[in-house]
C-alpha cells in the first residue's frame, strides 16, 4: 500500500474468486446472479473468540441475544447476523480492492473468468462492474474492452475446461536421464562382480569405464567411487567418510556415542533416517500435555486440557493410552507440585565436547536442592545397559542444569517419571568429574 506501478493487473474478477465470498451461481430466465452462503462469523466453531470480546468488534457484526424474548426472535437475529456477515465480507474485500485498483499509474487490465474449476460459470464481480460502470460517468477514465464472451443462456452448459485433460499416468514414461542411470547401475554391477574384477578397474585395456567414457567424465567418476567403495568393503576397510566424534552433540548422540562409538561413526557416515515412532509420538503428546498442566492449572479442568494423539502404546489404543498416563500423572507426586522451569534447553561442555539437551521440569526440594525430573511414556528399563543409558541421560542434564544456574552439582539430584506404569525411578547420580571421564573415554579413537 503507498505504491505506485505504471501498470497494474487484477484478474480473477468474479463472484467467489475476488470478492472471496463463498456462494453459488445461478441462472433465472437467461439471468445470472450469485446467491452467496451465510458467514456466520464467531458462530461457526469453538476456536472463534465472539465478536463482543475482540478490540475491534465496533466494526464487526453484532449478534443482539440479549433483547430476544423467543427462539423464533433468536433464529431471525441469528438470520439477520448471517447475512450482516455477508455485507462486511464484501466491504472487507471492496477495501482490498481499493488498494489494488488505486497502485496504477497510467495502466490498469482487469480481467474475469467465466469458467475456472467449477462446475457452474462465474458471475462477474461487482467491482468490475463499478469499474466498467466509469466509462459513461464523464470521469477521467479511458476505458477499452477486450475481449468479452457473453455468459452462458442458461444453466444447462458443461465447463468446456472439463475436456481438458488433467489427469496422466504415473510412473511417467523413462525418459534420457532414467535411460542413462539403467546403464550406469547395469555397467557398475557387471563390474563388481567379484573383489579380483573391482581391482581389475584400476587398469587400464580392461576398464570397464572405457564402456561409458562417452557419456562424460563426471559419470566415470561416479562409478569409480561406487567401485573404490566396494572394493575397500570386500577387503574389510572403511569407507571414505568422517571418522572422528563431532565436537557438538545432542544428548541422545552423545548416549549412542558412549554406547557403540564405532556404530556412532558408521552411522554418521551412512545416515539413515529413523522409522517412524509411536512411542516417540506419544511421548511428544504427554509432553504437551503436562506442559499445559503446569501453565494452567487452575483455569481449566483437567478434562480440557488437550486432545493429542498418544497413539498407541503398550498394546491400548490412543485414548485408553492417553486416559491412563494422564490419570497415573495426576496420582503421582508430581501433579501438586509446581515446577520451577519447564522445557529449559540447556548446554554444557563435557571432556572438550560441546552437548546440548532439553529438561522437562525442575522442581525445589525441601532441603532447598533441585530435581531435575523427565517425563517418560515407555516402561522402565530391564536392562543394565538400558538403565545405565537412561541415568547417564539424566547426569547431563543434573550438570548443565547445575552450572545454568550457578549451583553446586550436588545441590541437584534427578528422577524419571514413567507415566506408563506411574513410578518414579531415581538413578544414582554420576558425579560431574566421572560423566566426564566417561565422556573422555567414549569419544577417544581406538
Amino acid at each position: 500500500k503507498g505504491l505506485e506501478w505504471d501498470i497494474v493487473a487484477v484478474p480473477g474478477l468474479a463472484q467467489g474468486i475476488f470478492p472471496v465470498l463463498p456462494g453459488r451461481s445461478e441462472c433465472n430466465e437467461g439471468q445470472w446472479t450469485y446467491k452467496p452462503s451465510a458467514i456466520k462469523g464467531w458462530m461457526t466453531g469453538l476456536g472463534k473468540l465472539p465478536y463482543p470480546l475482540r478490540g475491534d468488534h465496533e466494526g464487526l457484526p453484532m449478534l443482539d441475544i440479549v433483547s430476544v424474548q423467543s427462539t423464533h426472535e433468536l433464529a431471525q437475529a441469528q438470520l439477520e447476523f448471517a447475512q450482516d456477515g455477508i455485507a462486511h465480507r464484501v466491504a472487507e474485500e471492496r477495501r482490498l480492492a481499493y488498494v489494488a485498483f488505486t497502485r496504477a499509474r497510467h495502466h490498469m487490465l482487469l480481467s474475469a473468468p467465466i469458467w475456472s474449476t467449477t462446475k457452474t460459470p462465474r458471475v462477474t464481480s461487482p467491482f468490475l462492474n463499478e469499474a466498467l460502470a466509469l466509462g459513461g460517468s464523464g470521469a477521467a477514465v479511458d476505458i477499452r474492452v477486450g475481449a468479452w464472451a457473453d455468459m452462458p443462456i442458461d444453466g444447462t452448459e458443461e465447463n468446456p475446461l472439463a475436456a481438458t485433460e488433467d489427469a496422466a499416468p504415473w510412473p511417467a514414461e523413462p525418459g534420457p536421464r532414467r535411460t542413462s542411470m539403467t546403464d550406469l547401475i547395469e555397467t557398475v554391477l557387471t563390474a563388481s562382480g567379484s573383489p579380483e574384477s573391482m581391482a581389475s578397474t584400476d587398469t587400464g585395456g580392461g576398464n570397464p569405464m572405457s564402456a561409458v567414457t562417452d557419456r562424460g567424465i563426471e559419470r566415470s567418476e561416479i562409478i569409480d567411487v561406487l567401485l573404490r567403495e566396494r572394493r575397500n568393503h570386500a577387503r574389510g576397510e572403511s569407507a571414505q567418510g568422517p571418522t572422528e566424534v563431532p565436537s557438538r552433540l545432542s544428548t541422545s548422540s552423545l548416549l549412542d556415542v558412549i554406547a557403540d562409538r564405532d556404530r556412532f561413526v558408521r552411522r554418521r557416515r551412512r545416515p539413515m533416517p529413523a522409522p517412524p515412532s509411536p512411542d516417540a509420538d506419544a511421548g511428544t503428546a504427554f509432553h504437551t500435555w503436562v506442559e499445559r498442566h503446569f501453565a494452567r492449572p487452575s483455569l481449566i479442568d483437567v478434562d480440557d486440557l488437550g486432545d493429542e494423539d498418544f497413539g498407541d502404546v503398550d498394546g491400548e489404543s490412543g485414548d485408553a493410552a492417553a486416559d491412563a498416563m494422564k490419570a497415573r500423572f495426576l496420582a503421582s507426586e508430581w501433579a501438586t507440585r509446581a515446577p520451577i522451569a519447564v522445557e529449559v534447553a540447556v548446554t554444557t561442555t563435557l571432556a572438550g565436547l560441546t552437548v546440548r539437551g532439553r529438561i522437562d521440569a525442575v522442581f525445589t526440594r525441601p532441603d532447598g536442592g533441585l530435581t531435575v525430573v523427565d517425563w517418560k511414556t515407555g516402561r522402565p528399563p530391564t536392562t543394565t545397559a538400558q538403565r545405565e543409558r537412561k541415568a547417564t541421560q539424566l547426569a547431563v542434564y543434573r550438570v548443565a542444569y547445575a552450572r545454568l544456574v550457578g549451583r553446586d552439582v550436588d545441590d541437584v539430584d534427578t528422577a524419571f517419571f514413567y507415566a506408563s506404569t506411574g513410578e518414579t525411578v531415581r538413578p544414582d547420580s554420576l558425579s560431574a568429574e566421572r560423566l566426564e571421564d566417561l565422556v573422555r573415554r567414549s569419544v577417544k579413537s581406538p
